[in-house]
């Protein structure tokens, strides 16, 4: 990238600090800072404390700056010319840039590229919309999709083919090697310790369809527990349901761990009932760890998930498809330890050995042959 001196990346990440889908441009500005001896800004929602990755950041060399005042009449555009980038990156959190921004990438008169993580079946746009960013999907040098599914699912919504789109995976946090468990009682000869770890969200994460699962008669008579990790805007509401449906002796509401090992090293198996997703990090991390999951069919998890072999997968995000892959689940716990293992060597062909640097690959071929079809180098 000797040619582009000045590159700004640009989060649309707005409703929390930090997610999983904020690893992949973190990791390539990063990449950039460090080996390339270009100039990188990050455009980032400005919070009272800034997360701990933003400092590793500003750390390696990384600029940060806040996003532009919104209330003014062309923020974005104002905020791009005032740092002149060579090329700017945007990475959504589900799959476009708001109108605004779209816009102003669009005016800019430089080269431009995005990473889209989630989508889901009930996003629709209308014509002027879907014009809009089908525009800006054309223009666009680089396309980059967590999820096959997701792409196809975009392309369908905008009514138009996405060009020089490729897949590219998230960072994950790799642990040494499969967790051990806490206990040398195989699960089907103890109480089974069920973990959902993500978001409290039940539009993406679906933790409402998990809990109105598991209050169930069969479920109730059955010996399990369930730790939800994380944090989020439906954290109250799911407090009040495990209170409802009479389980708040078996539920507990845990903090968000950093070290994944921690959580696996007394869980038996992840529990998902996502809604929408890209190739979620937790289904992955659990795997890796050495843990089966039960996942809804969403997005690209199916491509990790296979059925009875690395885990088990309900059809639609529905209480009685979830019931159905959670029970073949339960039905099987004595082969969870080799479930277990098939799972963590599916996994590890997931994993990039240096994600912000193949990343960063996909731009320069991009930069160099536009138009031309990419191939994701996974």
């Amino acid at each position: 990238m000797s040619n582009l001196q000045r590159i700004m990346f640009i989060s649309t990440m707005g409703g929390y600090m930090w997610g999983g889908s904020e690893e992949l441009w973190a990791d390539a500005a990063m990449y950039l800072a460090k080996s390339q001896g270009s100039e990188v800004f990050a455009g980032v929602r400005w919070w009272p404390t800034r997360h701990r990755r933003v400092h590793d950041l500003e750390t390696a060399g990384v600029e940060i700056l806040n996003w532009p005042d919104q209330t003014l009449s062309d923020p974005w555009t104002d905020f791009l010319e005032a740092v002149e980038p060579d090329l700017v990156i945007v990475s959504n959190g589900g799959t476009v840039p708001g109108r605004p921004l779209t816009k102003s990438l669009l005016s800019y008169g430089k080269p431009f590229a995005n990473i889209c993580q989630a989508n889901h079946t009930y996003l629709f746009f209308s014509d002027d919309d879907a014009d809009l960013f089908a525009r800006f999907f054309q223009e666009s040098i680089l396309s980059a999709f967590v999820s096959k599914a997701n792409l196809a699912l975009l392309e369908s919504q905008l009514g138009a083919r996405i060009p020089n789109a490729a897949i590219v995976r998230n960072p994950v946090n790799l642990p040494d090697g499969p967790t051990p468990q806490s206990s040398d009682v195989g699960p089907e000869d103890r109480v089974i310790k069920l973990a959902c770890v993500g978001r409290l969200h039940a539009p993406s994460k679906g933790q409402d369809i998990l809990l109105e699962t598991l209050s169930t008669q069969k479920w109730r008579e059955r010996e399990w527990t369930l730790s939800l990790f994380g944090d989020g805007p439906q954290k109250r509401v799911f407090q009040r349901l495990v209170v409802m449906y009479g389980i708040e002796d078996r539920v507990s509401f845990v903090a968000h761990r950093e070290n994944i090992a921690d959580i696996w090293r007394d869980h038996d198996l992840l529990v998902m009932a996502s809604r929408y997703e890209g190739l979620p990090l937790t289904v992955v991390e659990a795997m890796l760890c050495g843990r089966p999951v039960v996942a809804t069919d969403v997005a690209d998890i199916k491509e990790v998930v296979d059925e009875g072999e690395t885990g088990f997968l309900a059809e639609a995000p529905t209480v009685p498809s979830f019931d159905r892959a959670l029970d073949r689940a339960w039905s099987q716990r004595a082969e969870w330890p080799r479930i277990g293992a098939q799972a963590r060597s599916r996994a590890l062909d997931f994993v990039p050995q240096e994600p912000g640097g193949e990343f960063i690959k996909l731009i320069e071929k991009a930069m160099m042959k536009p138009g031309l079809e990419l191939e994701a180098p996974f």
